[in-house]
């Protein structure tokens, strides 16, 4: 059964997907209910399938010059938080590869998601959910680098909303902090450079901002620090030493 979840994504066709794009708002509507369904195999791995399908829907249709963004995307962003906090692992690696292609499109077919679509609100929420999930990730013997490099692929252009606002700000040094705590405690050998990008990504923005929070300095002195001090990869030593210069 968990091969058959593994590769069943790879299989789908071109007519399979013009098919659910015709159909989304009809499969995607079952979305909330099932998220507040009493949780066993058969919900989740249905929450899972429609993930998959959505985004695979998604490439598709920015392949066909389609519309990209919908009222369905709209409302499945709006659950995204819930997704990425799921119990089941699975549905959670799915919900970050979900939301890095929408928040992709900004680079990629310039569709200026994360400032259009996204609220300062949804902006908070889902970083916190992200950083969540970080959190339950790093408590784990292994890392899904795919997944995790999503994680702080989202985090960093979330960060550029942030970081010019003092609220925003605030959140960033919550964030920092609760990175720094989870480096520190990992059971990983390794997810460090990934997160030293965001980091890197946050320092370059503040520097364009008129008053850059000291506070949210010393967050980064204490997360390069402890980096520096764990088993880390030379790579990320180096970044980290890297990102120090820049401050």
């Amino acid at each position: 059964y968990e091969i058959f979840m593994r590769d069943w994504s790879s299989d789908v066709c071109s007519s399979d997907l013009r098919l659910f794009v015709k159909l989304e708002p009809v499969f995607m509507s079952d979305l909330p209910r099932l998220l507040n369904e009493k949780r066993s195999a058969l919900y989740w791995s249905h929450i899972y399938c429609l993930i998959k399908c959505l985004e695979a829907a998604i490439q598709y249709r920015v392949s066909e010059c389609c519309p990209f963004m919908n009222a369905t995307d709209i409302c499945t962003i709006k659950l995204m938080p819930e997704m990425i906090m799921h119990e089941h692992l699975w549905v959670q690696s799915a919900a970050v590869r979900l939301l890095k292609v929408y928040v992709s499109c900004d680079r990629d077919h310039n569709q200026k998601v994360t400032t259009h679509i996204f609220t300062f609100k949804d902006t908070k929420m889902l970083s916190d959910s992200l950083m969540l999930y970080f959190e339950r990730l790093s408590c784990t013997d292994t890392c899904d680098d795919l997944t995790l490099e999503g994680v702080f692929y989202c985090l960093s252009k979330f960060s550029e909303t942030l970081v010019s606002t003092s609220e925003g700000t605030l959140h960033l040094e919550s964030l920092l902090a609760r990175c720094t705590k989870a480096i520190e405690v990992t059971r990983a050998h390794d997810v460090c450079d990934a997160m030293l990008r965001w980091v890197a990504r946050i320092i370059t923005r503040a520097a364009d901002m008129p008053d850059v929070s000291s506070v949210l300095c010393h967050r980064v002195v204490l997360l390069c620090d402890a980096v520096i001090a764990r088993n880390s990869s030379e790579s990320s030593r180096n970044l980290a030493r890297e990102i120090l210069c820049m401050l």
